[in-house]
């Protein structure tokens, strides 16, 4: 069994644990380098539903993370999604770091911007997104806890 049936296996052994139902499983290229995404169709009233700002599907990741590493022949990150619902998180944090880069350009005078405070994922997300986009700038995680944020420098 591969990494990935493996990975699958853990996912779906999870949700039927919960009693969680849903339609079918999608296998995706992820936004981050060597990233598979399980994309569960049909999982929304619980994951999404119940739980606030996608805390369900963090914890969900969380707990396949765990579970995955007992299995040394997983040589991939593996992430899941529900219903496209962290897919479209990635793309507004991916918008916003847009955003504040236009910003940054067309303000000649300032050389740094300073985001929003931000989890460590959405930071994650942002610093690869703008050194992948935007290599000619430069991004740093300032503050302490819930106040961490972004600054964007140009280089």
């Amino acid at each position: 069994m591969s990494g990935m049936e493996h990975t699958q296996s853990i996912v779906e052994s999870i949700l039927r644990s919960m009693d969680i139902s849903w339609k079918h499983i999608s296998i995706e290229k992820g936004f981050f380098d060597r990233e598979i995404v399980f994309n569960i169709d049909g999982g929304t009233s619980y994951f999404i539903g119940r739980l606030r700002n996608g805390e369900g599907i963090a914890a969900l990741n969380s707990l396949v993370h765990i579970l995955s590493e007992q299995f040394p022949d997983i040589d991939q990150n593996y992430s899941v999604d529900v219903d496209g619902y962290r897919r479209a998180a990635i793309e507004t944090l991916c918008k916003e770091a847009e955003d504040s880069i236009t910003t940054l350009i067309s303000s000649k005078d300032v050389s740094f911007l300073t985001m929003r405070p931000m989890t460590a994922y959405e930071r994650k997300v942002i610093h690869d997104y703008i050194q992948k986009t935007y290599p000619e700038y430069t991004t740093l995680s300032e503050g302490e806890g819930m106040e961490r944020r972004i600054v964007i420098k140009k280089n």
